[in-house]
């Protein structure tokens, strides 16, 4: 049995806790709030403080790099193993001399040089204070396509020529002024490459490279054949693309070729040692298939002046002896 006096104690002593826990829990509540404050505080002066050394940096960069004097590029080397002149490279890159070295975009600048047909590569170097260097590597024309183009703003067609590389890219011809030695021979050499016919106009896309098995053996063909002992015997003419399964290649005695994808090294060999044996005999082959790989059939031209006896004229094949009637 409780007595009354001892509930009201008991009252009194809950009213105390509670009381306790809610001037701990408003405590607390003010710690945290302050210390929230404190932080955010913090952060808000860590940020201003970065924005300010970001703009001051930026600014101490501007004035120190991109907008001092002393970097203003007054040597700019624009170098070519071709015949690239360096007016060209530097139009092409996008720079002059006046630009700010320090502020030159060096990726921008390689990516404009690669973009050109005729440049393989390219190669940009900064030499402070103030030198920017230019390198790059022309692609070398191994072969020719002739074609008809049309005229702009017309229903014309104009004779056009383009090159192809030993990686199949197609190149325009740019023409060189001035009448030196080496821009004289390039001239004549690319004049003297082999012309490439049976190609569809449209699949030639400058600064695209042809891609196709018949391409690239016929690229490793012309290779092989400026390489080989053959390329001092004989004179190319053109080479016939219009037939997917092979090579035939016209040279300029008359010879028509026939060239297989595979192992054409030896294939160029055993022209050789056929062109060697009609020289000595003072023969001209007519036609020789060279795709065939256990033999070689080959045809002989007829010598000057002498005809077969299939090309006779019918009045002068002889006719049958017959009998008179006695």
């Amino acid at each position: 049995m409780k007595w009354p006096w001892q509930n009201k104690r008991r009252r009194g002593g809950e009213r105390a806790q509670i009381l306790d826990v809610k001037v701990r829990s408003r405590h607390l509540r003010s710690v945290r709030m302050k210390a929230t404050g404190i932080a955010l505080g913090i952060s808000f002066a860590i940020i201003v403080l970065c924005a300010a050394l970001w703009k001051g940096g930026g600014f101490a960069l501007d004035q120190l790099l991109y907008s001092n004097p002393a970097f203003e590029i007054k040597h700019l080397l624009a170098e070519s193993d071709g015949l690239l002149s360096s007016a060209q490279i530097q139009r092409w890159a996008g720079v002059k001399e006046g630009d700010n070295l320090m502020a030159v975009d060096l990726a921008l600048v390689q990516r404009n040089l690669a973009l050109v047909p005729l440049i393989k590569t390219a190669a940009v170097i900064r030499r402070p204070p103030d030198t920017l260097q230019l390198s790059v590597t022309e692609r070398v024309p191994v072969a020719r396509v002739c074609l008809l183009k049309r005229v702009e703003d017309s229903a014309n067609l104009e004779p056009a020529t383009v090159y192809l590389d030993a990686q199949g890219y197609v190149l325009p011809w740019l023409p060189r002024a001035g009448t030196s030695t080496s821009i004289l021979a390039a001239e004549a050499r690319a004049n003297s490459l082999p012309s490439v016919i049976g190609l569809a106009p449209e699949s030639l896309k400058l600064g695209v490279p042809l891609r196709s098995p018949q391409i690239d053996a016929t690229l490793q063909w012309v290779l092989g054949f400026q390489r080989s002992a053959i390329s001092s015997l004989v004179q190319l003419q053109s080479i016939d693309l219009s037939d997917p399964r092979s090579i035939r290649v016209n040279t300029s005695t008359g010879t028509v070729l026939t060239f297989g994808f595979s192992d054409i090294p030896t294939q160029l060999q055993r022209w050789h040692a056929i062109q060697l044996e009609a020289m000595g005999n003072s023969q001209i082959p007519a036609t020789i298939d060279l795709a065939v790989e256990n033999y070689v059939p080959v045809r002989w031209q007829e010598p000057p002046g002498q005809t077969s006896p299939a090309n006779l004229p019918k009045s002068q094949k002889s006719q049958p002896i017959r009998k008179r009637n006695v």
